[in-house]
């Protein structure tokens, strides 16, 4: 594993700055690959709208497509999850 790599994140639930401090720790961690201004990032939010609990990687997906330009795999409306991985 890569020496460099940030110590694990962990935050409250009930902390209102998490969105702020997660942030700031994927721009550290993604800061650290090699040539990054020359790759697209791409995010993989897995999970299903179908089953309670298990609804947050489409959410943040959803929250992700509307404030960044990055690559999103998962949504609400398109949701990545153990069905159709593959086809992803």
């Amino acid at each position: 594993m890569h020496e460099d790599i940030l110590e694990k994140m962990i935050v409250h639930v009930s902390d209102t700055c998490v969105h702020h401090k997660m942030h700031h720790y994927v721009m550290r961690l993604l800061e650290q690959q090699n040539n990054l201004h020359n790759r697209k990032i791409i995010m993989l939010c897995i999970g299903s709208d179908r089953y309670i609990g298990d609804a947050l990687g489409p959410l943040v997906g959803s929250y992700l497509e509307e404030s960044t330009s990055c690559i999103i795999y998962g949504s609400l409306d398109h949701p990545v999850h153990a069905g159709n991985l593959v086809e992803v």
